[in-house]
């Protein structure tokens, strides 16, 4: 039985058409990169890994789970913990961080090194509408750091479920702990602007030196550094040339 050429053709199109899509679900190692991770042990004997990655792909990925595979001083397997990162949608560039932790009885003391590993699926990028405002960060009575600061909403509509994500760094840059927080309240109306704290017990918080924040909601993500002044820039030059435009008019 023979059958038409157009049939081959739109069977072979099917067939590509879901070996490409599919073949992006997972993403490669390379796309997904860790700038900086450490570990510690807190006063419960829990194991914690803590960093930061990057999206070096050329589009937006989202639900990036991170896999730390644990080993003793014998590179024998210990075992796994498995988390996400904090931000849920990473656009090209973007870093966020990512605390993992384990709680494998009798097994923290045993762990000398890990290695992480990636899965991540492609997604559609969030309009950039929060704005990090003024953050400072102290010290209390008790050595944890705490981060205050302020999240506004730039959005034409409510902006739920704000959470905020800090990581925290030593003086050599190191990412020594990452914590996370929601704004109080979790909902920014449009214009509106609410505050958050982010606390650091980390048994390293003491060598703070540094830290950056990165916040997303539901609807929105965060603006980058040089958004409003860009914003502030471009609605100049429009004024500018409707100014002009009526001024040499007849």
């Amino acid at each position: 039985m023979s059958y038409p050429r157009g049939l081959w053709a739109a069977v072979m199109l099917s067939f590509l058409i879901f070996v490409s899509t599919f073949s992006h679900l997972a993403y490669a190692q390379s796309d997904v990169n860790v700038i900086s991770s450490s570990s510690y042990a807190d006063k419960n004997s829990a194991y914690h890994i803590v960093g930061e990655i990057r999206n070096d792909s050329e589009r937006a990925l989202q639900f990036t789970e991170i896999t730390a595979t644990l080993y003793d001083r014998n590179s024998a397997l210990v075992g796994k913990s498995v988390g996400y990162a904090l931000i849920d949608v990473l656009e090209p560039g973007e870093k966020s961080p990512f605390h993992l932790i384990t709680l494998e009885s009798g097994q923290v003391q045993n762990i000398a090194s890990y290695k992480l590993s990636f899965k991540t699926t492609p997604a559609s990028e969030k309009p950039k509408r929060l704005e990090v405002g003024s953050a400072s960060g102290y010290t209390d009575a008790n050595g944890a750091y705490h981060l205050v600061g302020e999240i506004i909403n730039h959005g034409d509509k409510n902006s739920t479920y704000v959470e905020v994500d800090a990581a925290f760094y030593d003086a050599n840059n190191k990412v020594i702990d990452v914590s996370t927080a929601y704004t109080n309240p979790k909902e920014i109306l449009p214009g509106a602007k609410e505050p958050f704290e982010i606390v650091s017990s980390a048994p390293e918080s003491n060598q703070i030196k540094a830290f950056s924040l990165n916040a997303e909601s539901v609807e929105f993500s965060k603006m980058p550094e040089f958004g409003l002044p860009i914003v502030a820039f471009v609605a100049g030059l429009t004024v500018i040339a409707i100014f002009f435009r009526f001024k040499n008019l007849p």
